[in-house]
């Protein structure tokens, strides 16, 4: 017998897939900051402090360590590589420093703490549906329409990749 997801499972996996597409849309604003600076793309030491918050935090709502962590992992892989797509098109059209760039520490990350905490949330909340084949499908097929195409959707499919490659 087929079982037919729900429409509170569509809202609950939607509502995750926009808050993907929430941290993605800040993507363009740490490119700024980062071309202005001259700052590498990659920051391993950020990288290493959102993981462990994020490890932390998983535990106490019940999610899996892992999935947390190699869930958020994929995200920031999803954004660094819409950085460089972003420089790599500023380079070619020799684009100058921008006349008003964000600042990471007051403009950028505080915005992405609180993003952390909300999709942590929406992934305890998906984690008793988002995989079985029904939602995996919905999942890959919503994606198109809540999360941005940027780069004829290279972006996308690694963020959203990374959601539907975690194990339980």
């Amino acid at each position: 017998m087929s079982v037919s997801l729900m429409d509170t499972d569509m809202t609950k996996i939607d509502n995750l897939l926009i808050l993907m597409d929430e941290r993605l849309a800040l993507a363009p604003k740490v490119a700024m900051a980062k071309w202005n600076s001259g700052a590498p793309i990659d920051d391993k030491v950020r990288e290493a402090q959102i993981l462990a918050s994020v490890q932390q935090h998983s535990i106490l709502l019940g999610i899996a360590p892992n999935v947390a962590v190699d869930f958020f992992q994929g995200q920031m892989n999803a954004n660094k590589l819409y950085q460089r797509r972003l420089h790599e098109q500023w380079r070619g059209e020799a684009l100058p420093p921008f006349a008003k760039a964000p600042d990471l520490a007051h403009d950028v990350r505080p915005v992405l703490d609180e993003l952390q905490a909300k999709i942590l949330l929406a992934l305890r909340d998906t984690q008793t549906i988002r995989f079985s084949s029904r939602a995996q499908n919905y999942l890959l097929d919503r994606s198109k329409q809540l999360i941005r195409g940027d780069f004829k959707g290279e972006v996308r499919n690694m963020a959203v990749l990374s959601l539907a490659n975690l194990q339980k």
